[in-house]
């Protein structure tokens, strides 16, 4: 599944930031990126994010 969406950016995530996501939690970014790819730090695809202002939310979860 990454690599069918590897034409989205990707931002690699830390355990507690996993954690986060897989709670439906938006995360703090700099980013202005629309949809990007949400990975760990073992390149598993985590979720689909949506960037909105200065945060990302997760909007599909596939953990």
């Amino acid at each position: 599944m990454n690599e069918a969406l590897s034409h989205f950016p990707e931002r690699t995530l830390s355990v507690e930031e996993v954690k986060k996501v897989c709670n439906g939690m938006k995360l703090q970014s700099d980013s202005s990126v629309e949809t990007i790819r949400l990975t760990d730090e073992e390149n598993n695809l985590i979720a689909i994010g949506i960037g909105k202002e200065n945060f990302v939310q997760p909007k599909i979860v596939f953990v």
